[in-house]
């Protein structure tokens, strides 16, 4: 959401007339509000289940990697596009389940994605593998 709104502001995707660049603005920063709430809960729910229960877990289930990956790769793919940036996925070949919490590795994922984004200069070149 935060990369589309982006585009539209700047204006990428075609003329946008100055009350709508106020409203985008407006959608970016409550998007930009909600992602850092969802951030902070994230963190509180990681540290609740670490509370008594211990850093392992043997009930955790299987969870298929490049699925996970995927699915927070195509979320901020519109960032990429953006800021011109090559943004491609290389998945792992064969079997690649692991015994995780999909939303911590999905967290986990997102986060490096983001940071690699954020200090990635226009036009680079991203390989996630």
């Amino acid at each position: 959401m935060l990369g589309y709104t982006d585009l539209l502001r700047t204006g990428r995707l075609g003329a946008v007339n100055h009350k709508q660049h106020e409203v985008l603005g407006e959608i970016q920063e409550s998007a930009e509000r909600l992602k850092a709430l969802i951030q902070d809960l994230l963190l509180l729910c990681e540290l609740r289940s670490y509370r008594g229960a211990g850093a392992s877990n043997p009930e955790l289930p299987n969870v298929e990697v490049n699925e996970q990956v995927s699915e927070i790769f195509k979320v901020w793919a519109a960032t990429a596009k953006q800021k011109s940036i090559a943004y491609e996925l290389l998945l792992s070949p064969g079997n690649s389940q692991v015994r995780v919490e999909g939303l911590k590795l999905q967290h986990i994922v997102s986060n490096l994605i983001e940071n690699a984004l954020k200090y990635s200069p226009p036009k680079a070149a991203s390989w996630f593998k």
